[in-house]
């Protein structure tokens, strides 16, 4: 699995290279679109997970109503008389 630490490390070290005056401009240009299409792909992957917790914070607040409906309803049938 990998982990945003993982690839921010890995974004560091190219970034780093990037700036070496040792290495050929054709290298430098690669290693730029490499960092750039990885830092779209992690976008991508944020805006992906905050839909998903967003789409789940929706169900459990639906679920909240239902179910509480549910036992209301309950209570008021007088299923949990004593």
């Amino acid at each position: 699995m990998l982990y945003e630490s993982d690839i921010s490390h890995l974004l560091s070290q190219w970034q780093e290279r990037l700036s070496s005056d040792r290495n050929e401009q054709s290298y430098k240009d690669c290693l730029s679109d490499c960092i750039y299409d990885l830092n779209c792909l992690m976008d991508k992957n944020f805006a992906e997970e905050a839909l998903a917790q967003e789409s789940f914070e929706q169900q459990i607040r639906k679920d909240d109503k239902y179910w509480g409906s549910f036992f209301d309803n309950l209570i008021a049938d007088g299923m949990f008389a004593q």
